[in-house]
């Protein structure tokens, strides 16, 4: 895709390609040419020659229609001429009367006002192999800055594009200034004139990189502006505002009256912005797209909205009506944080208001930001000042130290039942306040039960319930709470001792501690070299979990402290009786709006041991009167046979299992009685149970040393040092070494399921599902009835795209009496990717449907319906999927498809949209779509 900026300083945004290019699989441009005529008073008239190639079916669907996006207020659009171009050289002119104007997509009457437009062309009989040719003009009538002209154009070397030409004839009287990146241009003089030519091409386009911050400074790309600097700039927007920025009467009586009584000038300001947030409605007029100036005063006072511009006007005019002097501030309101180096408004798309006095920031037109504070992506960012005696380039300050913070409480009781209960409040204030604010009008709008089982859902918990209480998100206080609880059940296994597990997420609102402020773990790990937004941030957290009479704590986790310069976490454990705590405190100390270099690369490696720090394993075991677990399953009991015994000749077969367990006095006790007198302290002995003490307190490298000495003191000790050290490894994340031990155990114990099962886990997580498969098949042979390894067989086989296969586990583990809660979601997505059962699939995702409104069962029932042709019935599920997960490409393909099936015509906008956001998308449908 195109992006294409331009227009006085308006920047339009011209959709002549966009809307065709942005799939770059299905269309290409062959050629594409911008000529523009700038006068000397900045009008402009621009002529734009596309050639759009559909590659394919779905790219001739795409450009039977295309887009041209024009200000219908400063621009005339006129279509020169427009046809269909055949392979044989056959030209198949549009019909004229065929063009019609409308709003563009992502707009409508309620949600923004706008002097956009779209032209639309519709290209006839235009299939796979064709051109899509046009030829169109744009005259930009009206410069809204009077002698000001701005251009620009970025590209994305993922779309394919053969040519590119682009010329600006301007006068060199209006001093055009040029910023190239990527792109060759060359300029000659002509006269009174001055060309500049530019031209690009990327025929063969490259993977788009994912940036957390705004990919401008790295995409192919040019600018022009007639304009000196940014004070400039600023300049030309505040001579607009100078004639708006008057106190009518209006606006001096309301100034007045929201003031009576109260001196205090700070209380007057706060006052004056708290009104003016609540009562001016948002309505989307962008700054950089469409009008750059503000309304009247009393306009917006009578019509009760504006956008960020109007907002800043009419607080500065109330303001002024009490004397206070105020500033407008012209920056980015999303992440881009640098400017172009020729003063333009591309990444200028927010104004916000700034009262030097008081050293005080306000926006407000974010609904949810109480009095002085901001959204944290408005710190740190260059920004012009404008006010009333002029204009400069200056920098937004950083997030002070101290006034953002968050607090999440939680309260868990685990019952002898399985069933976890708890009870948590979220507390945050200053910037951080507004995500909480958020999520507030979240529940306001689609409910608390939608957010919480969204919330649930997103910490991976299935058959959860809670509830969510919060104050008026719009009722201003210094701090703001969220309350909820929740009821999870299906944790018996967690009570045996078979199985250790993680301190409960519960329902957590706010991220885990780091995970925002210094860039989410997601982008660290995508792209952990990439700068990102970063604030200074105290957060903390107290969590604590009850266990039931009868049971006991054999493992806790360490505590664990990570320091950089920048960055303070701890996590502190302790035990009260049945219950256990952890106390974690995050903060960060930062003087920069970037994360960068050396900073972004320590600052990655804290947050992942932060990350690593939440997954430390909690084991809870029956509290036996001798110590010792009572297994649940007599033909498997828990404590195997003592490898300490081989190595020393002498049976001590509870040692290990002590050991991994916690009791590491009592398992060198018995280690002590079963080795020989005048055993070395450097045994194998010894260093195997020290590795295993090491590993139950989750310090990792020692106990890798530790099996490590074991291993070549006796290298035919048999699978238990490799296993365990596999065991580390794996938490270590050093999967291939984990393997590598794994296949070295599995040869002296090819028997031993749990060694196996291990290693069929870390394939999944190398996504070898079909070795998965394989390990899972030894193991259902040595456990043919237990149902849980045969349902988790029948998961990997569906991952491994045997659907069949995994049908039939799903069945097998009905028969050995699974729940159908737990079996008909997998059959349900397993048999409609079948290659001959998807008709049986409608039952089991019906039934799994009347339990939980998964997205991913309605598109698999939708699958089934859409592969019989019932293609209503698909649309329906499709429809309701997509709906529930807005951000699902596969989900908006597949509606679009079912749409043109039944002849819909939004189907091909569905279609267009889902090929936009990914490119492939056509190659990720099941088979038989």
């Amino acid at each position: 895709m195109r992006v294409l900026l331009a227009g006085a300083v308006a920047l339009l945004l011209l959709s002549a390609s966009q809307a065709a290019t942005e799939e770059a699989v299905s269309v290409s441009i062959n050629l594409q040419t911008n000529d523009i005529d700038v006068a000397s008073d900045g009008t402009s008239v621009q002529k734009v020659h596309a050639e759009l190639h559909a590659d394919n079916d779905a790219g001739a669907m795409r450009l039977n229609q295309v887009q041209l996006e024009f200000n219908s207020a400063t621009q005339q659009l006129d279509i020169l001429e427009a046809y269909t171009l055949k392979p044989d050289g056959t030209k198949i002119p549009i019909d004229m009367n065929a063009v019609f104007v409308r709003l563009p997509q992502d707009d409508s009457q309620n949600a923004s006002i706008t002097d956009r437009r779209v032209k639309v062309i519709i290209f006839p009989q235009l299939e796979s192999g064709d051109v899509a040719v046009y030829t169109v003009v744009y005259k930009n009538t009206a410069e809204v800055f009077p002698g000001v002209y701005t251009f620009g154009i970025a590209f994305k070397p993922s779309a394919p594009l053969k040519e590119e030409r682009d010329t600006i004839v301007a006068p060199k009287s209006l001093g055009l200034r040029t910023e190239t990146h990527g792109v060759e241009f060359t300029s000659e003089d002509r006269g009174d004139k001055v060309v500049y030519r530019w031209h690009y091409a990327m025929p063969s386009p490259t993977a788009e990189k994912s940036v957390v911050i705004s990919p401008m400074d790295e995409l192919p790309r040019y600018f022009v502006s007639n304009v000196k600097d940014y004070a400039e700039l600023g300049r030309a927007y505040g001579a607009k505002l100078a004639s708006k920025l008057t106190v009518t009467p209006k606006v001096a009586a309301l100034a007045d009256k929201l003031t009576a009584g109260e001196s205090d000038k700070r209380e007057q300001i706060r006052k004056l912005y708290e009104w003016v947030d609540s009562n001016i409605r948002y309505i989307a007029i962008e700054l950089g797209e469409g009008t750059l100036v503000p309304h009247d005063v009393d306009a917006i006072l009578t019509y009760g909205y504006g956008d960020c511009k109007d907002h800043d006007l009419l607080l500065r005019a109330l303001l002024k009506a009490k004397g206070i002097e105020t500033q407008s501030v012209l920056l980015n309101g999303s992440n881009a944080y640098t400017l172009t180096q020729v003063p333009t408004l591309v990444q200028l798309d927010h104004v916000i208001t700034y009262v030097p006095e008081m050293k005080l920031f306000l926006d407000s037109s974010a609904l949810v930001a109480p009095f002085g504070v901001l959204p944290f992506a408005e710190y740190g960012k260059p920004a012009i000042f404008v006010s009333e005696q002029g204009a400069s380039l200056g920098t937004m300050p950083v997030l002070a130290s101290g006034t953002a913070s968050e607090s999440t409480t939680t309260t868990m009781q685990l019952s002898a039942a399985g069933v976890l209960t708890g009870k948590t409040t979220a507390t945050a204030t200053g910037s951080s306040q507004m995500l909480l604010r958020i999520v507030a009008l979240a529940m306001q709008a689609v409910s608390p039960d939608k957010i919480v089982s969204q919330l649930l859902e997103a910490r991976g918990y299935r058959n959860a319930t809670g509830t969510l209480k919060a104050a008026s998100p719009l009722v201003r206080t210094a701090t703001y709470s969220i309350n909820g609880d929740f009821t999870i059940r299906g944790w018996s296994e967690w009570l045996t001792g078979t199985k250790v597990t993680y301190m409960p997420l519960g329902l957590r609102i706010l991220g885990v501690a780091g995970d925002g402020p210094m860039g989410t773990i997601a982008s660290l790990k995508s792209n952990a070299a990439d700068p990102t937004p970063c604030f200074s941030v105290h957060q903390t957290e107290d969590f604590s979990l009850e266990i039931p009479a009868g049971t006991r704590f054999a493992m806790i986790p360490a505590d664990t402290r990570v320091t950089t310069e920048n960055i303070e976490f701890t996590a502190h454990w302790t035990t009260s009786g049945n219950t256990v705590s952890v106390h974690r405190d995050f903060r960060s100390t930062i003087d920069q709006p970037l994360c960068t270099g050396s900073l972004r690369a320590k600052t990655a490696r804290a947050v992942f041991a932060i990350a690593a720090s939440y997954l430390e394993p909690i084991r809870i075991v029956p509290d036996h009167p001798e110590g010792a677990l009572v297994s649940q399953n007599e033909a498997q009991p828990l404590i195997a046979q003592d490898p300490f015994g081989r190595a020393a000749g002498t049976e001590s077969k509870n040692a290990v299992a002590l050991a991994q367990l916690g009791e590491t006095d009592r398992a060198m006790r018995l280690i002590n009685s079963a080795t020989p007198a005048g055993a070395p302290e450097g045994s194998y002995s010894r260093h195997l149970a020290q590795g295993l003490s090491f590993l139950n307190a989750s310090q990792l490298p020692q106990a890798v040393a530790e099996l490590t000495e074991a291993i070549r003191i006796n290298p035919e000790a048999g699978p238990e040092p490799y296993g365990a050290r596999a065991s580390a490894y794996s938490k270590m994340n050093k999967t291939r070494l984990a393997l590598a031990d794994l296949d070295t155990a599995l040869k002296t114990s090819p028997g031993d399921t749990r060694l196996r099962q291990m290693h069929a886990d870390l394939l999944v997580q190398e996504r070898d599902y079909d070795g998965a498969a394989a390990d899972y098949n030894a193991i259902v042979r040595a456990e043919p009835d237990d149902r849980a390894v045969v349902l988790r067989r029948a998961d990997i086989r569906y991952h491994a795209d045997k659907y069949e296969e995994a049908a039939a586990d799903y069945r097998r583990a009905l028969k050995l009496g699974a729940v159908e809660a737990d079996v008909e979601p997998g059959l349900c997505r397993a048999l409609a990717r079948s290659e001959d059962e998807f008709a049986e699939a409608v039952g089991p995702c019906s039934k799994a449907l009347a339990a939980e409104k998964e997205p991913s069962l309605l598109e698999s029932r939708g699958v089934a319906y859409f592969r019989q042709g019932k293609f209503r019935e698909a649309l329906g599920d499709f429809d309701a999927a997509w709906k529930a997960s807005p951000d699902s490409a596969r989900l908006l393909y597949e509606r679009g498809i079912a749409q043109v099936k039944l002849g819909i015509a939004a189907g091909s906008k569905d279609i267009d949209e889902a090929a936009r956001r990914q490119p492939n998308i056509a190659h990720r449908l099941p088979a038989g779509m």
